[in-house]
């Protein structure tokens, strides 16, 4: 195995419902395509250089290592409002079977990488976080298009900058998935 590497911020996505029996495969092709073209124009908003990520295809989502240089601040704010905002406009252009609804997972730590990927303790805890089960229970309570949990590593890294973050976007939760017991992370949903 290779050393892990600097403190960096991983991102996973997941479709919900994505495969729904409402959906075709040509249907979910596309939703694909468009997940990606979303999640990268927000990255790119951000200042993150896609070409420079590291990502692996997970079906219905994604999984993102981005740059250790891409500062963590920048994925709590432009880019989740800048994802929220293209996937609302994306849906609002196209019929039901197309349109996207995702839950997105952020945190900050070191990853390790060997013959197959990226691995670790800081990859566990970004997918526990994305599939808890309180966290899917808030999405779908929500309705909301995009939703997103943060680890309290990135949002105590983020908010120590001294960011126009708006606090009151987030909320504090106690999530537990598998191993990962109590971990505290924060709830984001789109303003309404």
């Amino acid at each position: 195995m290779q050393p892990s590497s600097p403190f960096t911020t991983l991102l996973a996505t997941d479709l919900v419902a994505f495969g729904a029996q409402y959906r075709d495969i040509a249907t979910q092709v596309q939703v694909r395509h468009n997940m990606y073209a979303r999640v990268i124009e927000a990255l790119t908003f951000a200042g993150v250089s896609w070409p420079h990520c590291h990502h692996e295809d997970r079906g219905d989502g994604t999984f993102i290592v981005t740059p250790p240089e891409a500062h963590p601040a920048v994925f709590l704010d432009p880019m989740l409002n800048h994802l929220s905002a293209a996937v609302g406009r994306h849906n609002r252009c196209v019929g039901p079977p197309g349109r996207m609804r995702l839950r997105v997972a952020v945190h900050h730590g070191p990853v390790h990488y060997d013959g197959y990927g990226v691995t670790g303790p800081d990859t566990l805890l970004l997918f526990r976080l994305l599939e808890a089960p309180r966290f899917k229970r808030k999405v779908h309570a929500s309705g909301s298009e995009l939703a997103a949990i943060v680890s309290d590593t990135l949002y105590t890294n983020a908010f120590d900058r001294n960011t126009l973050i708006n606090p009151a976007a987030y909320r504090a939760t106690r999530l537990t998935h598998k191993e990962t017991r109590r971990v505290r992370a924060w709830l984001w949903f789109p303003p309404q």
